[in-house]
């Protein structure tokens, strides 16, 4: 999440920032499924260790996304209501990020989502503006 943190900083918008998360994500992700399917014997039997880490780094995630909407709404490039929503709507968003890799990594079409991250961003942040 630091790295992440990094690139999201270096963002000028609301929406180039969260599109810098979800693909640094997305990116990120992927790395760690090609080093989890190399070292995947070692995992087995430290399942609860991951499921810990798996939960602290998602609500570092939530964090990140919470800062980003609050930037959004402070510069005025997202809906002022939105304030009113921020007891779930990072969860919502981290969330659906998580499924959309999900089903992206377990169907191998990394590729297809990595050209495409920046239009379903922006599909999401339409709806928040």
């Amino acid at each position: 999440p630091s790295h992440d943190t990094k690139v999201v900083n270096e963002q000028s918008s609301a929406e180039k920032k969260l599109i810098a998360f979800a693909s640094t994500k997305m990116r990120e992700t992927k790395k760690k499924i090609n080093l989890y399917k190399i070292v995947q014997g070692d995992f087995h039997d430290s399942n609860r260790c991951v499921k810990h880490l798996s939960q602290e780094f998602g609500v570092l995630e939530q964090e990140l996304v919470q800062s980003i909407l609050n930037f959004g709404i402070s510069n005025g490039e997202f809906n002022s209501l939105l304030e009113k929503e921020m007891d779930l709507l990072p969860s919502i968003i981290t969330s659906s990020l998580r499924g959309i890799e999900r089903d992206i990594f377990m169907g191998n079409k990394y590729d297809i989502l990595e050209s495409r991250i920046e239009a379903l961003i922006s599909f999401m942040t339409n709806g928040i503006k």
